[in-house]
């Protein structure tokens, strides 16, 4: 906690909070950020990503790692339990 925390009225408590909050987001509506103009609507050329939820920053490998746990981190968020949905 620095100096300006302090006089924003901030606290350690407040910044556990804020630091649980991101631990505790999904990290599922994430927005691709390009370097370049001319690339923006070309996902694969983008340079990275930001979480909707919690403005964590992430580049485009640790994107493609949390696309690909995506259905099973989901499932342990809400509680569901993989074979309840094979049977749909």
């Amino acid at each position: 906690m620095g100096l300006l925390d302090l006089f924003k009225g901030k606290s350690k408590q407040d910044e556990a909070r804020s630091t649980t909050v991101v631990a505790d987001c999904p990290h599922i509506m994430l927005s691709p950020r390009w370097d370049n103009v001319g690339d923006i609507g070309h996902e694969d050329r983008a340079t990275g990503y930001v979480c909707n939820g919690c403005t964590t920053a992430f580049t485009v490998e640790e994107v493609a790692r949390l696309r690909a746990s995506e259905k099973e981190r989901l499932q342990h968020e809400m509680g569901v339990k993989p074979e309840v949905l094979s049977r749909r």
